[in-house]
């Protein structure tokens, strides 16, 4: 097995789908129910999420059937916060991208959760921001995020390097959590003197 390779993300890419231009997904086409459409608002630390009154009913998913989501894929953000997406799992496969979004497809090599995790990386984020167009609403640059640069290791690599950045992040979450919990403590204690304090 080869070693690191430095890459554009041209090079890597299957493919890149932008979604359905708005003229295609009409404010109409929305229901309550039915397959979730996945615009930014539905990419939410790296997981797809649905956003209520954001689906479409089974005729509208056919006449749009080429901005279907597979198992594997990557959505991305292409309005508003830069270097924001996600990977679909089983369970978002048949799914639809939304008109703010981008499709990527990856070839076997690349692990769809190191991706993600590699373009939500401060500094990618910060590049692709910076390379954003539009000044209200930050928009992506394709040519942009195809000329980024990436060290791409191994697969075997990639899997540990994930398992390594989730079980920091668990961390990072359990003292955070610890550090809540010790300030309403230290809180409840002050809130306590004072009373003591005040009967005295």
């Amino acid at each position: 097995e080869l070693g690191w390779q430095v890459a554009r993300i041209s090079q890597i890419l299957v493919e890149l789908q932008t979604g359905p231009f708005g003229s295609s997904l009409h404010q109409s086409d929305y229901q309550k129910g039915g397959i979730p459409v996945i615009n930014p608002a539905s990419i939410k630390n790296e997981r797809l999420v649905p956003v209520e009154g954001m689906a479409v009913g089974p005729k509208t998913l056919y006449r749009l059937a080429t901005f279907k989501l597979r198992e594997g894929d990557i959505v991305m953000a292409r309005r508003g916060e830069m270097g924001r997406c996600a990977f679909v799992t089983k369970q978002e496969h048949g799914w639809l991208c939304g008109t703010g979004s981008l499709i990527l497809r990856l070839p076997k090599f690349v692990f769809p959760h190191f991706f993600v995790t590699l373009i939500g990386s401060p500094f990618v984020r910060e590049y692709l921001g910076g390379s954003a167009v539009g000044a209200t609403m930050q928009n992506l640059n394709q040519a942009i995020l195809l000329n980024l640069v990436i060290g791409l290791p191994p697969l075997a690599e990639q899997h540990r390097i994930v398992a390594k950045v989730d079980e920091l992040m668990a961390l990072c979450d359990q003292l955070e959590t610890q550090l809540t919990t010790t300030q309403t403590e230290n809180k409840k204690l002050m809130e306590s003197i004072f009373q003591v304090l005040l009967a005295a």
